[in-house]
């Protein structure tokens, strides 16, 4: 709790430890490589522009996506519409999957706009 409040995170990030061989725990994944890789990673994010239709849905309560974050998404995807589940975190699809589901189905549904949620 100390380096990450969100209860429902710290069981996503525990998922990812593993018993090693010599009896101790260790991450599934290389950390070390993603430290080490982290600018070049960054580097393919950055570049380039996408003009098709992009939907983020956020949970209003988690700092994933915050307002800084709008402008570079906008450069980025010229089309993104961000929409803003209220009272939910960032595991927005666990707490209200309903919700969730019907924003993201407006979205892919030919003809139509994702739900406005307030």
């Amino acid at each position: 709790a100390e380096y990450e409040p969100d209860e429902l995170v710290r069981q996503f990030l525990l998922t990812n430890l593993i018993r090693q061989t010599d009896g101790t725990f260790g991450w599934r994944i290389n950390l070390a490589v993603l430290t080490s890789h982290y600018d070049r990673l960054r580097e393919g994010l950055m570049a380039g522009r996408f003009d098709g239709p992009v939907l983020f849905v956020k949970g209003a309560l988690s700092n994933y996506i915050t307002e800084q974050h709008r402008e570079a998404i906008l450069q980025r995807f010229s089309q993104a519409r961000i929409k803003v589940i209220q009272h939910t975190g960032h595991w927005l699809h666990a707490e209200k999957p309903q919700t969730f589901y019907r924003i993201v189905h407006g979205f892919l549904k030919p003809g139509s706009e994702p739900e406005d949620v307030a």
